[in-house]
């Protein structure tokens, strides 16, 4: 038998999770989002069993929640509106950070409802954005991350796992958010900000038959949503600053072995010796 699954924005995570659980599992899916018209495009392709523009009645609905706003979107919807969540609900996140989010989760672990938070983030993406951009397909075998705090039982985090699994994500994996925070400021954020330098300090005489498949793989993530990555770059200003000063440190010895004309030791530098 399906339970009801609440999706709480349909931007291209959002809505990407929202066709996985349609495509993979017998669960009823509730949606909502500010936008009227992705709303109303979701249930007529088939996505969303129901959507309302009331957000208190589709998480009364949830017997899983899934919420998909930016970090600090999402603490702030979780306090403006705790009293909707359905009794019992287990209610995850897909927020890109984890220590603020657990912090807040762990402070929630007494709760007259007995709700469940548990720090999750899908590691899936696009250079691309909203929900004309979502797929089922965008997940698949994607690892997602789960920071459960001392205050989860077992047995919710078992039964997120079990949908995560059955959504066609790859290895559900579970770490402090202290560690996630730190890992994914090299995995992800200097990826992203090497990647834009790449495109904003572009030669203006550089055409598109000079950039071949490695600038095209390097810069794929260039084109960023701004407004997310400053959030989360800014919140996790600590550990991206560790990784860029890393980084700079090995350019500078690159640059240093060119300049010197020192051919074995650019050798070495490639060869991360």
């Amino acid at each position: 038998m399906g339970v009801s699954i609440s999706v709480i924005g349909l931007g291209l995570i959002g809505g990407s999770i929202a066709k996985a659980v349609k495509a993979n599992t017998p669960h009823r899916v509730i949606g909502f989002d500010i936008d009227a018209h992705t709303l109303n495009f979701a249930r007529d392709e088939g996505i969303l069993d129901e959507v309302s523009d009331d957000a208190e009645h589709v998480l009364s609905q949830g017997d899983i929640v899934f919420i998909c706003l930016y970090p600090k979107e999402t603490i702030t919807f979780i306090r403006e509106h705790y009293r909707a969540f359905k009794d019992g609900a287990i209610i995850t996140d897909c927020a890109g950070l984890k220590m603020e989010m657990t912090a807040f989760f762990n402070k929630m672990v007494k709760n007259d409802k007995d709700l469940e938070f548990i720090g999750g983030h899908p590691m899936a993406g696009s250079e691309k954005k909203g929900y004309e951009n979502a797929s089922s397909t965008l997940l698949e075998g994607a690892p997602f991350i789960l920071t459960p705090h001392e205050g989860n039982t077992d047995k919710a985090v078992e039964k997120l796992t079990s949908l995560l699994v059955a959504m066609q994500f790859g290895e559900v994996t579970q770490m402090t958010a202290q560690v996630h925070d730190e890992l994914v400021a090299y995995t992800s954020h200097l990826p992203h900000i090497i990647a834009n330098a790449l495109l904003v300090r572009k030669p203006s005489t550089v055409t598109k038959s000079l950039e071949g498949g490695s600038f095209r793989d390097v810069t794929r993530v260039g084109k960023m949503n701004t407004l997310l990555w400053q959030e989360l770059i800014m919140s996790n200003q600590e550990n991206v600053l560790k990784y860029l000063d890393d980084f700079n440190g090995q350019i500078n010895a690159v640059k240093e072995a060119i300049q010197s004309h020192n051919t074995e030791s650019l050798v070495a530098l490639f060869e991360g010796h």
